[in-house]
């Protein structure tokens, strides 16, 4: 599900005969099966692996996967608030959510 709200404000200079208008648009998204089947949740994927978060029987964990070695390489305990700040943190980072750059198959899509 997206949503979208947009505001515009305007301001209007007539003695230097010009205008200035701001519109702002917000988009909303809902994100289902956040951890998928197999209960991850990619962050970051290349040959090599992947490294991001794992929910298993109700536990999450921070993980780094290799793909040569067919195991993690990690796997710390986390809390639910990690998981939001970590998924947040994709989100507004440059180089990835705000850049539209996200695992196939990782949520968001």
């Amino acid at each position: 599900m997206t949503t979208a709200v947009q505001s515009v404000s305007t301001a209007v200079d007539a003695e230097e005969d010009r205008a200035s208008i701001t519109v702002v648009v917000e988009h909303s998204f809902e994100i289902e099966e956040l951890f998928g089947r197999s209960g991850e949740l990619r962050l970051w994927q290349d040959s090599q692996g992947w490294s991001g978060l794992l929910r298993d029987d109700g536990e999450f964990y921070r993980v780094n996967y290799h793909a040569s070695e067919e195991e993690f390489l990690t796997k710390e305990p986390c809390s639910l608030d990690d998981v939001r700040l970590a998924l947040a943190k994709h989100i507004d980072d440059e180089a990835a959510g705000k850049a539209g750059e996200f695992v196939r198959g990782c949520s968001p899509p």
